[in-house]
């Protein structure tokens, strides 16, 4: 995660939009590796988990975690051009933090303590489908055309005999690979779809959202969520794990 000096967290639905071109990659012994486009590397020592750990507001919502030093702190700075600082949750498989209460508050039989990650905003898992996608494109301007990675699931299904929009009846248990996971809520699209993950500027004319609001919105007759999440579309499903178990491409 990254958060400024007021201990805020940052992404990139605000003024940085460029930090969707940084990729963090593990390393063997204990090293952690910070890369982007036209800049050098920062390599960094993981921080000790003895280290004080500082509370930090995202969203709607406080998360505890470890802050990664004064080396990647000057790289994460330079790059955006902002006072920030990287830092990192603590290991094991419960985070500490609660749910977002918006989403409890719609699915309440769904949204639940056990299905949190660290510091995504809702759930640890999202998958959409290339079908999906690929009906998506056919409505988009000519000169527009997604890719998953604007989407940023975990997983992407596809398949001879998948449908377009097949994912939204997902509602249960689904197996992918030997891993079981429990359906939580419907993927409602937020600003951050309008930045183009392979230039950090963003796409043309409002879009994905701009098209993906004409047809794939929560029925007005959903009161409750309406009013919560107003016209934010549709476009992927979240999920979080019951059992693990190996999972391959293909």
């Amino acid at each position: 995660m990254v958060a400024n000096t007021e201990l805020d967290a940052v992404d990139l639905r605000g003024k940085h939009p460029r930090l969707v071109l940084v990729e963090l990659t593990q390393l063997d012994g204990g090293l952690w590796r910070l890369a982007a486009p036209g800049v050098e590397e920062c390599v960094f020592e993981e921080p000790s988990e003895e280290n004080v750990e500082n509370s930090y507001r995202l969203l709607d919502i406080r998360v505890t975690g470890l802050d990664c030093g004064e080396e990647p702190a000057k790289w994460i700075s330079a790059f955006l051009g902002d006072n920030l600082r990287l830092v990192k949750h603590f290991c094991g498989d419960l985070p500490r933090r609660s749910p977002r209460p918006k989403y409890q508050k719609i699915y309440p039989a769904t949204i639940g303590a056990d299905c949190v990650p660290a510091y995504a905003d809702v759930t640890p898992y999202m998958l959409t489908t290339q079908p999906s996608l690929d009906d998506l494109n056919t409505k988009l301007p000519a000169a527009v055309e997604m890719e998953h990675r604007t989407f940023r699931p975990n997983f992407v299904i596809g398949g001879p005999d998948l449908t377009a929009w097949q994912e939204d009846g997902w509602t249960g248990e689904i197996r992918i690979g030997e891993a079981v996971f429990s359906y939580n809520k419907p993927c409602t699209r937020c600003i951050a779809t309008k930045v183009n993950p392979m230039t950090g500027t963003l796409y043309e004319d409002q879009e994905p959202l701009q098209t993906l609001k004409t047809y794939r919105q929560h029925n007005r007759s959903h009161t409750l969520i309406r009013r919560i999440v107003g016209d934010s579309p549709l476009f992927g499903m979240h999920y979080s794990l019951v059992s693990g178990g190996r999972v391959r491409k293909g």
